[in-house]
C-alpha cells in the first residue's frame, strides 16, 4: 500500500509540476523585455490586454501593436513590416525568437534565436 501511494504521489506532483512550467497565459508573459539586434537595442514591453509597444533604447521612436498567444503556446508578436513574429518562453521567463510570419507569406522557421530576455 505504501508503494502504491507514493508512486500516485510522484505522478501527480510531476503532472501539476509540467502543467503549470508549459502554459503561458497573458499575465505570465505580460512584462518589459530587452534585445540587441545588429547593435541596436530594442524594448519590447506586453501588456496584458494584447498591446505590444516597441521602442529603441535611447530614442523616442514608440511603435505599437498587437500580441496574442497561439493555441499552441507560442507568442505571436506583431511587427513593422505587417507581419508576426514568433517567440517561444523559455525556463527563464525570457521569449526565443523562432520564426517569422511575412505579411501574405507562409512561416519561415530560423537559425536566429533572438533572446528577449525580462527585465521587468
Amino acid at each position: 500500500m505504501r508503494i502504491i501511494t507514493k508512486t500516485i504521489l510522484t505522478i501527480v506532483t510531476i503532472l501539476l509540476a509540467n502543467a503549470c512550467a508549459t502554459t503561458p497565459t497573458m499575465k505570465s508573459v505580460a512584462g518589459e523585455y530587452e534585445a540587441v539586434d545588429a547593435g541596436t537595442t530594442y524594448i519590447e514591453v506586453l501588456l496584458e490586454n494584447g498591446v505590444h509597444k516597441e521602442r529603441t533604447k535611447g530614442k523616442s521612436d514608440e511603435r505599437q501593436y498587437k500580441w496574442q498567444i497561439s493555441k499552441d503556446g507560442e507568442i505571436h508578436l506583431g511587427n513593422r513590416f505587417g507581419g508576426i513574429t514568433v517567440c517561444r518562453v523559455n525556463s527563464e521567463g525570457n521569449l526565443i525568437v523562432v520564426a517569422h510570419i511575412n505579411k501574405g507569406e507562409k512561416r519561415r522557421d530560423g537559425p536566429n534565436r533572438l533572446i528577449l530576455e525580462k527585465i521587468k
